[in-house]
């Protein structure tokens, strides 16, 4: 399984419609945490589905996860992994005072033979993300973060840098065409994207 975990706030909305922006179905199942009040879910999914080859949707329970899939965490919610397959939501107190949270998302990711991960982290205020790429990168896993020059915030992005475990930065663009390269896509398909 191919694992990308993807963690925004602040500035994030903007930064995600540019990373999704013509993103093909890469052969990697996507995990999205993006710090937002709980009416913003639906149509947050709605726009990004509509810039992106991928199948965007809010995660469920027990939710399987998906080569091609974006699964965006509700909010509320942690977004936990059992096995790095399936979905569990949980109902806790807020990490890094959010809820969901990168860290607790990224946390959850287990070293299994032939997983592969990537863990992404956009503009944002705090740290939240600096320990979860710090574990994908114990894991073998790689991290990328959005460059100061195109984040709102770059709080975020600094802290995860400064873990020492960060092997990219770049614009939502560059960050984009990196997964790309590094998972390939799933198939060819003559479907256009709006937006």
């Amino acid at each position: 399984m191919n694992i990308v975990m993807i963690g925004a706030s602040t500035g994030g909305p903007k930064a995600l419609r540019s990373l999704f922006e013509y993103l093909p179905r890469i052969d990697a199942a996507v995990i999205l945490i993006q710090h937002m009040p709980k009416f913003l879910n639906v149509s947050f999914c709605k726009a990004l589905s509509e810039r992106t080859l991928m199948d965007v949707h809010l995660a469920v329970q027990d939710q399987l996860l998906e080569h091609g899939v974006v699964h965006v965490a509700p909010s509320e919610y942690h977004l936990v992994l059992a096995d790095n397959r399936r979905i569990d939501l949980v109902r806790g107190v807020k990490v890094n005072y959010v809820c969901p949270s990168v860290d607790v998302a990224m946390l959850s990711l287990q070293a299994r033979r032939d997983d592969r991960f990537v863990g992404v982290v956009l503009t944002g205020m705090a740290a939240d993300g600096a320990e979860g790429v710090r574990h994908i990168k114990n894991l073998g896993g790689m991290a990328f973060v959005q460059n100061q020059m195109t984040a709102a915030v770059y709080d975020m992005p600094h802290s995860a840098l400064l873990t020492g475990a960060v092997d990219f930065q770049g614009s939502p663009k560059s960050l984009r065409e990196k997964l790309v390269e590094t998972f390939g896509v799933l198939e060819t398909t003559t479907q256009t994207v709006t937006g």
